[in-house]
């Protein structure tokens, strides 16, 4: 039928893939909980640089990346060097 979805393999809780923002680029992935270092990675952040999350007033909050983080359609995020830190 039009429109039916296929079924999802065992243990796969979500079927659908959202949208996400990492500057201009916008990326599919799936949705739920996943580790911040993973995102770095698909997103190609540079080594050290560290990952925000903007937020629905535009403020940008860091992420560590050792955390998980739960994805949802429209989420935007953006990267930033280290600061703080002498030579």
């Amino acid at each position: 039928m039009p429109g039916q979805r296929e079924e999802n393999g065992p243990g796969e809780r979500h079927g659908h893939i959202i949208e996400v923002m990492y500057g201009d680029t916008v990326f599919n992935l799936k949705p739920g909980a996943h580790d911040v270092a993973e995102l770095a990675a698909i997103f190609s952040i540079p080594a050290g640089y560290v990952l925000d999350f903007i937020n629905d007033t535009g403020g940008f909050e860091d992420l560590n990346p050792s955390q998980k983080i739960v994805i949802k359609d429209g989420m935007k995020f953006a990267s930033h060097p280290p600061v703080g830190t002498s030579s």
